[in-house]
């Protein structure tokens, strides 16, 4: 017993020892600093290759230690940290675990190196296998990373709780900050090669002002290649698709990001450009970062925008080298750079834009405003100030270069200062432009030297005036000031001035009056729902001062007074020579007084409208307001209209009953009311009840035809209902001309309707029965050509529009088509269509109805063509042909032959190839043709050879062009040759006829819009050929020569060559001349104006006399000579009465005075006489015994001249042969009162 005590005891003291020693050891290596600084000591220096080094260490791991620095380096890391401060718990490290309390850390600092050893095969690990170190909570003031490539990142005030084993870093929750963003991780780092991640992450910045950041990301994978997951959740969202982390250099990001829900007015923009939508293709790598995609704001309603931006993002800036923007519909185009610093006070801006073909609204239709080029910045913070520069132009008014500058806050545009070129002046405002809640806006300024006649050529003039506008879309209002107008306008000087204001659906003027150019207008006054009182005078001149459709003279004052429920109404004045709307007035006359009692008398005289001509129209009301008669009258060459009917005006509703209404059409169609109908008419109300026409009377055309409608309109909502049944053709369409008349029957049945801004939806079917064209010859025979029978449907369902049209006219040709139209919005413009055409007709013979210019036409027309694209800018894809045409132009008597053509259509592209026969040239042409916002863009080509352009008496002309026309949108240039061959040209006698003044102007024919008609410039060559000859206005001969014309777009021709005249004659002073040299001079100037340089000569029998012309065409100077030399009366004399040289010379002054007036009068009496009766040659002449006779000659052939003699003092006479062999050999003979032959050889000095 006692051996075992002892043994025991001894037992217990070595278990003691055994646990104390290590234990004090322990608690010793805890708790004593010198421990520490030993066991710190023997810490090796470089562990499996790894550099370790440990400086400034104090303290205890219990009491808690310090270490002024701890850097690790590894071949590709260096991990240095300072400022260590932690605490260690005993316990744990019995089972070997590190487990730290209120651990600090100041810096960290992790620079990466590239690799230079291949990977070793060897597992890596953290730590030793039997350690793992906790850390909860471990904090770090500042870490930095410096990547391989690129800015160090750094973060600071992280906190995170850790376990590091062996062979994984486990990070169970962390947060910190990177510059604004406030951060969020965690998850896994496992020990590879490379390091493995599966780490999850979210990032928040809220600025000062603007909407909070919010992005939550995964990661898994390696540093070669880790997949991303997640993106952008506030304050819109950015999935990432498909996106690839790779951290060795060459570092990448790459991946797709699908954006939803992008909303602009999170910064302060209007609401009008909708959640935005789309997605991008990203990249971020070493040299920045790139996105590429397309963005489609869903509120424009105009498809996808395309963007493409690039840049860096450098220390929390986002630099945009270049971010490009383009809306392929529009064609709008912009570009913006510089930067945008993301700070704690929200982003700062430094942003500049520059755009082309920019236009709002995007999308289809009509813009608001468009822009060609300009500038924009944005800097700062909020408010952002901004500036731009460019031009603007407000629907169709002239574009206005415009410079402004001012501030963009939350809501608001507040411009401080603008200055806009416009209309000639300058426009300089103020004010402010906001959208949140709602639209409003305030501005003024002032104008000065602005041209109104800019806008409209009726307005010429300038003004200077002072503005005031604003206005709000809640309870919608508007409110315009013009103050201090002065100026002048056509003219005359012009004042003016006051106020309009629109609200709550009433119009307020405060005393608006302008007097200028023959314009008197004043209202003053308001039209409320339940006020009103309103006076206003209007006196025009000319309708085109207040519209530029508008013509003619109006004369007109009246007032608005009562209240809703008896409203009056005065109104007299009278128009002449009126044209607006597409309606002509000659004259108008209007007195209308409709208060207690009623009486209105409205008359117009030779109305003219689109289809219709009347001769006098009439409305009479008589009765009083609550109870009236009224009488509508209508009477013209194709319609007569009679209708009566009763009716009552109160509360702002007129309510009439209509008891007869006689309606006789063209072809004998006699319709008539079968019972009574109402029609009532307000503000926001036009109602009429179902009525029908039937044909009345003995109407043996119009049959049981009948035409029933019924039609309102109310509270946006609207319907309308048309049926036909068994009506003539010719009672529905125009006239094609006054020698041809439509045949046939049409049944039409159509219902329509819409609600609000809704789609229109309904049916129409219609069926043409025997459908002819009756067209009567010069001669009386009647030529009929058929149309043909068939249908046409169109149906508008919400989905949709569909449509089909089936024609048959037998040989004479058929047509069939069909609709289809998808809807994809609320405008009808947006929506998708495919459709199809097919004909094949011969239709040709019905081109001269519709041109006048041809007389007759004859061939086949096909065509095959498929339309795609949309209602609003539909594509056209197909070909049209013309085959065995035949074209005639009686005028000039063209006649072309064997026409072919063919056009084939592609998108938005048409090619053709064309060819005729004009006599025995032939004709061809091609060309190509794209359209660009509904502008041509291409080139044309025509040549031709020996064409026979023109063969009437007065000219035959034969030409050979070889031209290339340019169009360039508006522009269109001409280039090329011009040869003619063959040309006579002997116009007919046209003395005492007048040319229009240049200042006449045609009544009824609108100016030509610039806007739409090309601006024509041309370069082209005129060569004339040996076979040109001319005789005209006492010039005749053969033309040579060659002219190079240039014309400019305002109308000017300039012209560079010589066109000269051989073999002619020229009449001077009644006497017929030899030309010997005879030129037009083009020397660039204008091609009305060339110089002159002609010579012609007349021989007597011992003198030669003649003219020389120089100068211009529009100044010639005209001077005569003679050889031997005579005083200039003389040789006048001489050219006109002929004579002698001795004559000329000698004899009593007076008597040679009478004589000589004698002989010259005589000479143009016998002129005026040759001329009656055909003779080339007629005068008086003189012999060498100075006997006179009047000879008549002419030439009968190019070398045969023959003229007869009569003696006015003998009975004798002499008939004389001039044969020219050639230039110096000439045959003469004579017979008379003495008979000779002479043989003439001519010697010529000079």
């Amino acid at each position: 017993m006692f051996r075992m005590t002892r043994w025991s005891m001894w037992s217990g003291v070595a278990l003691l020892l055994l646990v104390s020693v290590p234990l004090g050891a322990l608690l010793w290596l805890v708790n004593s600093d010198s421990a520490l600084a030993l066991a710190t000591a023997r810490v090796p220096r470089n562990i499996a290759g790894i550099e370790l080094r440990i400086e400034g260490v104090r303290g205890s791991l219990a009491r808690g230690l310090h270490v002024d620095l701890v850097r690790v380096d590894h071949e590709l890391v260096t991990v240095t940290v300072t400022d260590v401060n932690a605490t260690v718990r005993v316990l744990p490290l019995l089972w070997q675990s590190i487990r730290t309390a209120d651990a600090r850390l100041g810096n960290v600092d992790i620079a990466l190196h590239p690799r230079r050893t291949p990977p070793t095969k060897r597992i890596p690990r953290f730590l030793p296998e039997f350690l793992t170190i906790t850390a909860t909570p471990a904090r770090i003031d500042r870490l930095t990373i410096h990547p391989l490539e690129g800015a160090p990142v750094v973060f600071t005030d992280i906190v995170a709780d850790a376990v590091l084993r062996p062979r994984t870093l486990q990070v169970i929750e962390s947060h910190g900050r990177l510059g604004v963003f406030a951060l969020e991780a965690n998850g896994r780092m496992t020990a590879a090669d490379p390091l493995r991640f599966d780490i999850t992450a979210r990032a928040t910045a809220t600025p000062r002002t603007g909407p909070r950041w919010v992005a939550a990301v995964e990661g898994r994978g390696d540093l070669n290649a880790m997949e991303v997951t997640g993106g952008l959740v506030e304050p819109f969202r950015a999935d990432l698709r498909a996106t690839t982390l790779r951290s060795f250099v060459p570092w990448s990001i790459e991946g797709r990001a699908a954006v939803r829900d992008l909303d602009l007015t999170r910064w302060g923009a209007s609401q009008v450009f909708g959640p935005i939508v789309g997605e991008l293709a990203v990249r971020f790598d070493r040299n920045g970062y790139r996105a590429r995609g397309a963005l489609v704001p869903t509120g424009l309603r105009a498809g996808a925008i395309d963007v493409d931006a690039q840049g860096k993002l450098v220390q929390g800036t986002l630099q945009l080298q270049r971010a490009t923007l383009r809306h392929g519909a529009s064609g709008a185009n912009a570009e913006v750079t510089g930067a945008i610093n993301f700070t704690s006070g929200g982003p700062t801006l430094a942003l500049r834009a520059n755009w082309s073909r920019l236009r709002w609204p995007l999308g289809a239709g009509t813009s608001t405003f468009t822009s060609n080029a300009g500038s924009a910045t944005l800097d700062g913070v909020w408010p952002y100030a901004f500036s731009y520069q460019g031009d603007v132009r407000i629907v169709d008014l002239p574009a206005a270069n415009t410079r402004a500058s001012g501030a963009l806050d939350h809501g608001e545009l507040r411009i401080v200062r603008s200055t806009s070129e416009v209309l000639g002046g300058t426009l300089d405002a103020e004010g402010s432009l906001s959208w949140r809640p709602t639209i409003a806006w305030s501005f003024k300024g002032h104008a000065r030297a602005i041209d109104p006649g800019r806008i409209s050529a009726a307005l010429p003039g300038t003004l200077s005036f002072d503005f005031a506008t604003r206005g709000t879309t809640v309870k919608p209002s508007v409110e315009v000031t013009i103050r201090d107008l002065g100026g002048r306008l056509r003219g005359t000087s012009a004042q003016g001035g006051g106020t309009l204001r629109i609200a709550d659906g009433g119009l307020a003027f405060e005393r608006v009056e302008l007097r200028a150019g023959g314009l008197r207008l004043f209202a003053d006054g308001e039209l409320q729902t339940q006020k009103r009182g309103l006076r206003f005078r209007l006196l025009a001149d000319d309708l085109g001062v207040i519209t530029p459709q508008g013509e003619g003279r109006v004369q007109l004052e009246g007032s608005v007074g009562g209240s809703k429920q008896n409203p009056i109404l005065q109104l007299r004045g009278k128009g002449e020579g009126v044209r607006l709307f597409g309606v002509a007035l000659q004259r108008v006359d209007v007195d209308v007084d409709m208060a207690t009692d009623a009486r209105a008398r409205i008359t117009a005289r030779n109305v003219a409208m689109p289809g219709r001509k009347l001769d006098r129209v009439e409305f009479k009301i008589d009765g009083r307001a609550t109870a009236h008669e009224f009488a509508l009258d209508a009477t013209g060459p194709e319609l007569k209209l009679a209708a009566r009917g009763n009716g009552d005006w109160r509360d702002d509703l007129w309510s009439t009953r209509w008891t007869r209404f006689d309606l006789d059409l063209a072809a004998d169609a006699e319709l008539g009311l079968t019972d009574a109908f109402a029609l009532r008419i307000g503000p926001k109300l036009v109602n009429a009840s179902r009525f029908c026409l039937r044909g009345r009377g003995d109407a043996e055309r119009t049959g049981d035809g009948t035409l029933c409608v019924a039609g309102n309109l109310e509270a946006g909502r609207w319907n309308a209902a048309l049926d036909i049944r068994r009506l003539p053709l010719a009672s529905l369409l125009d006239k094609p001309n006054a020698r041809a008349t439509y045949d046939g029957i049409v049944d039409l049945n159509a219902e329509f309707g819409a609600v609000d801004d809704g789609p229109v939806l309904g049916k129409a079917h219609a069926d043409l029965g025997q459908a002819r064209l009756r067209w009567q010859r010069v001669g009386g025979k009647e030529d009929i050509i058929p149309l043909g029978s068939g249908v046409v449907t169109l149906e508008a369902t919400p989905s949709g529009l569909n449509g089909e049209l089936r024609i048959s006219a037998g040989e004479a040709g058929t047509a069939e088509g069909q609709l289809r139209s998808t809807r994809l919005g609320t405008d009808w413009r947006d929506a998708a269509l495919r459709a199809n055409l097919r004909f094949d007709s011969n239709a040709l013979a019905l081109v001269h109805l519709y041109v006048p210019e041809i007389d007759r036409a004859a061939g086949r027309l096909r065509a095959d063509l498929d339309v795609g694209g949309t209602l609003g800018a539909p594509i056209v894809n197909g070909a049209i042909r013309i085959e065995n045409g035949e074209l005639d132009l009686y005028q000039i008597n063209l006649a072309l032959r064997r026409v072919a053509a063919e056009a084939r259509l592609v998108d938005n592209t048409l090619k053709f190839d064309a060819s005729a026969a004009a006599g025995d040239g032939q004709l061809n042409a091609s060309g190509s043709l794209l359209w660009r916002q509904r502008l041509p863009y291409g080139e044309l080509r025509l040549a031709g050879r020996e064409l026979r352009v023109v063969d009437v008496p007065e000219a035959r002309i034969h030409a050979s062009p070889d031209l290339v026309f340019k169009v360039d949108g508006r522009d269109l240039h001409a280039s090329g040759t011009v040869t003619l061959p063959y040309a006579k040209i002997v116009p007919a006698d046209l003395t005492g006829a007048t040319l229009a003044s240049t200042d006449e102007r045609r009544l009824g024919e609108a100016p030509p819009d610039p806007t739409s008609s090309f601006r024509v410039t041309s370069n082209l060559k005129l060569a004339l050929g040996d076979k040109v000859t001319l005789d005209t206005f006492g010039l005749s001969g053969k033309l040579t020569g060659s002219l190079t014309l240039q014309s400019a777009a305002d109308g000017t021709s300039r012209g560079s060559g010589e066109l000269g005249i051989t073999e002619g004659k020229y009449v001077a002073l009644g006497r017929r001349l030899d030309i010997d040299r005879g030129r037009l001079i083009f020397a660039g100037g204008l091609i009305n104006d060339p110089g002159v340089d002609l010579r012609a000569t007349k021989e007597f029998p011992d003198v030669k006399a003649g003219v020389n012309v120089r100068g211009t065409l529009r100044a010639p100077r005209m001077t005569f000579f003679a050889e031997p030399s005579l005083p200039q009366s003389q040789i006048v004399s001489l050219i006109i009465a002929g004579g002698t040289l001795e004559g000329a010379r000698s004899g009593d002054v007076a008597t040679s005075g009478r004589s000589a007036l004698i002989a010259q009068g005589g000479a143009l009496l016998a002129q005026q006489l040759g001329s009656k009766i055909g003779i080339e040659d007629v005068g008086i002449e003189q012999n060498l015994a100075n006997e006179t006779s009047l000879v008549l000659g002419k030439y009968l052939s190019s070398r045969l001249y023959v003229s007869y003699g009569i003696s006015l003092a003998e009975a004798i006479n002499t008939i004389k042969l001039r044969y020219t062999l050639n230039d110096r050999w000439t045959l003469k003979t004579e017979s008379g009162k003495n008979a000779s032959a002479d043989i003439v050889y001519t010697v010529e000095k000079n």
